[in-house]
C-alpha cells in the first residue's frame, strides 16, 4: 500500500520535474536556444501545457516500459492529466513568486 502511495505521488512530482528542466532549467538552456531555432519547439516550450503533455507521455511510458509498475492506461490518460497538474502547480507556483517579488 505504502509502496503504491509513494508511487504515486511520485509520478506527478516527477513530471513537474521533467517539465521544469524541459522549459524552465539553466542547465537544460544551451539545448533550449537551439532547439527554439525550429517553429514547432518554439510554440511547444513557450506553453506549460503543452510541454507537460509529452513530458507526461514520457514519465507514462518510463512507468510502463521500463519500471513495469502501471497498466497501458497509464500511458493513454496520463498525459492529459499530467499536463493539467504541471500546469496548475506552475501557476501557483508563477502567482506565489510574483507575490514574494512583490514584497
Amino acid at each position: 500500500m505504502l509502496d503504491e502511495i509513494v508511487q504515486w505521488l511520485l509520478l506527478p512530482l516527477a513530471t513537474y520535474g521533467l517539465c521544469f528542466v524541459v522549459k524552465d532549467a539553466k542547465i537544460t538552456t544551451p539545448i533550449r536556444v537551439l532547439v527554439c531555432k525550429v517553429g514547432f519547439f518554439r510554440e511547444l516550450l513557450s506553453c506549460t501545457f503543452c510541454t507537460a503533455f509529452w513530458c507526461s507521455l514520457g514519465t507514462a511510458a518510463f512507468y510502463y516500459l521500463v519500471l513495469c509498475i502501471a497498466s497501458y492506461w497509464l500511458i493513454v490518460l496520463w498525459p492529459f492529466a499530467g499536463a493539467t497538474i504541471c500546469y496548475a502547480i506552475d501557476l501557483k507556483l508563477r502567482k506565489w513568486e510574483s507575490e514574494v517579488g512583490d514584497e
